[in-house]
């Protein structure tokens, strides 16, 4: 009876944490909101019209402006089309992490604004840049830019990140109650990230840094990527990833995870009938002696 109890008792707890670890991995199968605005190399301004908020007998208008987002980014799709050949597709999460020193005296340290998407983000950008290079540019909060550019390696026929600017507004409208409304400002990280090969996606479920300054006081510290997939030098009017795909280093070490952590359970359950079959042997030896 002691060992029925026992098996029951590890089977309860071997369930419930499979079932817990795959909670925990849920994430991985958000589904992101598209946006499927064909793109020119040109320039979009976003315009956004002030709103108005009633309190009592008081009327204040106000502007529209980000307020720090303390939930991570939701995954946003973008393209670059020239005629007919969508060269760029870039599906991500973009959240930026600022420090600055308000009027009062006080040091903000990690205030994060999330990039948007929908109607509140507009891509442009160039499929036919000189040194085999293309580039996506990313447009909001009226006058915001994130560009990534991508470099063609024609000897290793591989691709990758060679360069990240965020041109940006140190402004009120942005950072409330900030000390130091420095103005327009431009963050660059020109080391060569996340190499790919030719016709091949890049995928990443890890949040990456693609810019990190960790000495910044007043502007940008951070540049992160959420659920990053992205496929450039293409040639084709399909607006869909190809199958192929190249998987960054962290998602190659967490994918070990479930295979560890399903070894072990299983190693559990051996065990448990090994001791339970045991178990039953000596108590039917010991009926047999009386």
């Amino acid at each position: 009876m002691k060992m029925n109890h026992f098996l029951l008792v590890s089977l309860v707890i071997v369930s419930l944490a499979w079932c817990g670890f795959c909670d925990d991995r849920s994430f991985l199968h958000e589904t992101p909101e598209n946006i499927t605005t064909t793109i020119t190399p040109s320039t979009t301004t976003t315009s956004i019209a002030p709103n108005t908020t009633t309190t009592g007998s008081t009327t204040v208008t106000t502007t529209p402006q980000p307020t720090q987002s303390p939930l991570e980014p939701k995954k946003y799709t973008w393209k670059v089309t020239e005629g007919n050949n969508t060269c760029i597709l870039l599906e991500a999460g973009f959240k930026l992490t600022f420090n600055y020193l308000e009027d009062s005296g006080t040091e903000v340290k990690g205030y994060v604004l999330n990039i948007p998407g929908s109607n509140k983000t507009t891509a442009n950008g160039n499929c036919s840049l000189p040194q085999q290079k293309q580039m996506i540019s990313l447009s909001f909060f009226e006058d915001w830019n994130l560009n990534l550019t991508f470099i063609m390696n024609t000897t290793s026929d591989k691709y990758d990140i060679g360069m990240v600017t965020l041109d940006y507004r140190i402004t009120p409208k942005y950072f409330p109650g900030i000390l130091n409304a420095s103005g327009e400002q431009i963050a660059n990280a020109t080391d060569p990230m996340f190499e790919t090969d030719d016709h091949k996606k890049f995928v990443c479920l890890s949040n990456q840094k693609l810019f990190h300054n960790v000495n910044e006081t007043n502007g940008v510290a951070t540049i992160e990527s959420v659920m990053l997939s992205f496929e450039a030098f293409r040639n084709s009017p399909s607006t869909s990833f190809t199958d192929n795909a190249v998987h960054c280093a962290d998602d190659e070490v967490s994918q070990l995870v479930p295979i560890i952590v399903g070894a072990a359970l299983g190693a559990l359950i051996v065990i448990v009938l090994i001791a339970y079959l045991i178990g039953r042997r000596r108590s039917r030896r010991g009926y047999e002696s009386v």
